[in-house]
């Protein structure tokens, strides 16, 4: 029976057995899927995988400086004839891959 001025109570069509928590547990680990804290603590552990804080700290930055800036000198030099690129950009380059490195390092001390 309904109360005049109460809004009418919707069911759900689908209802969830007792037992349908432990069978979503074992189709996950049928499937091979972990429990989300193991899956962080076994990725955190060092293994086999490539691992882009194992390099020396300075090269991604200077990768990430020096091959666009050698695109954009190339394509600039080849394309419209003339030499250099905008001061902007490469301000922007040089900023950005020290922003990176400066990551980089404090990564690497917290790990």
């Amino acid at each position: 029976m309904e109360v005049a001025g109460s809004m009418p109570q919707m069911r759900s069509s689908r209802i969830r057995s007792p037992c349908g928590s432990r069978l979503i547990a074992i189709k996950a680990l049928a499937a091979g899927a972990r429990h989300p804290a193991a899956a962080v603590r076994f990725a955190a552990m060092p293994g086999d995988d490539m691992d882009l804080l194992s390099m020396p700290w300075w090269w991604l930055p200077t990768a990430l400086f020096a091959l666009p800036l050698a695109a954009v000198l190339l394509v600039n030099r080849w394309r419209f004839h003339r030499n250099g690129a905008s001061q902007h950009l490469v301000l922007g380059l040089f900023v950005s891959a020290c922003w990176v490195g400066a990551v980089i390092v404090i990564l690497q001390r917290v790990q």
